[in-house]
């Protein structure tokens, strides 16, 4: 599930964010920021990294 406007309205019934986006303007383009918030989100970041592209992971939650 992917909830990026207005989090802190389900925020109760939410588990932890995989990934924080961190958005900011930069002249007339953008910048973007993935920070890890759990070991799936940090894993994700891993592969990136490797593969050069965010791929989904199969993650179970308890």
């Amino acid at each position: 599930m992917w909830l990026v406007e207005w989090p802190e309205r389900g925020a109760a019934a939410l588990p932890e964010p995989d990934l924080h986006v961190h958005l900011a303007q930069d002249g007339s383009g953008r910048l973007g920021r993935l920070e890890a918030g759990t070991v799936a989100g940090r894993d994700w970041l891993l592969r990136m990294q490797e593969t050069g592209r965010l791929q989904g992971l199969s993650v179970s939650r308890p």
